[in-house]
C-alpha cells in the first residue's frame, strides 16, 4: 500500500464515523474514482504495474515517504468529482423506513 493510500484510509475512516451510510458511499465512489482516473496520482498504476505487469514487488511511489504526503494531496482524493464522471445519488427518497 502507498504511503498516500494509507493516510488517505485513515481520513475516509474518520470522517464515515459520523456519515450515513449513502454518504460514506458517495464517498468511496469519489475516492476511488479520483484514484484509478491518474489526474490526481500514479500510484494506483504504479501498484499494478509493480505487482501484476513487472512483477517486481517494488513500487515507485510519488512522493516516496509518508512525511512528504501533504494535506492537499489527502484532500484532493475526496474533492467532487470532474464533467466527465457524475456524482453517486443514491435513491434513498424511496426507501422504505425501516421496521
Amino acid at each position: 500500500m502507498s504511503r498516500r493510500a494509507f493516510l488517505i484510509t485513515l481520513n475516509s475512516i474518520r470522517e464515515g464515523r459520523f456519515q450515513s451510510l449513502d454518504q460514506c458511499l458517495a464517498r468511496e465512489y469519489r475516492v476511488s474514482l479520483n484514484w484509478i482516473s491518474k489526474q490526481v496520482s500514479g500510484d494506483f498504476c504504479e501498484g499494478v504495474r509493480a505487482r501484476l505487469i513487472d512483477k517486481d514487488f517494488s513500487p515507485k511511489w510519488d512522493p516516496p515517504r509518508l512525511e512528504e504526503v501533504t494535506k492537499d494531496m489527502v484532500e484532493s482524493f475526496f474533492a467532487p468529482l470532474g464533467e466527465f464522471e457524475s456524482e453517486l445519488n443514491l435513491p434513498t427518497s424511496i426507501r422504505e423506513p425501516s421496521v
